[in-house]
């Protein structure tokens, strides 16, 4: 998992300053997310890392809640930015700052 995370970054910093450097018009952004309900993970999942986190099992999202929205939010501000070139945007809520 740590490895393809950072792989990610540094593909994503590689590639932009490539085209970058070619002159090319195209940004290179991407998204790290966190954990979110999707189709191939099944609620069941959710309610009970939430039954955990309410109880103390686990540590919990810190905004102790799902940021669904705000995925589709980052990647409508990473698609409308003329400026913003060679990043990962982190959206989960800031479970990355506690350690797992």
């Amino acid at each position: 998992y740590a490895t393809t995370k950072a792989a990610l970054e540094q593909i994503t910093t590689s590639l932009a300053a490539d085209l970058a450097q070619r002159k090319v018009p195209v940004r290179i952004n991407a998204i790290e997310p966190g954990v979110f309900p999707t189709d191939i993970v099944p609620a069941e999942v959710f309610e009970e890392y939430r039954t955990k986190a309410l109880s103390g099992l686990v540590v919990p999202v810190p905004l102790l809640r799902w940021g669904k929205q705000e995925m589709a939010l980052t990647a409508i501000y990473l698609a409308s930015t003329g400026y913003t070139n060679a990043i990962v945007l982190r959206v989960d809520g800031g479970i990355s700052m506690v350690n797992l």
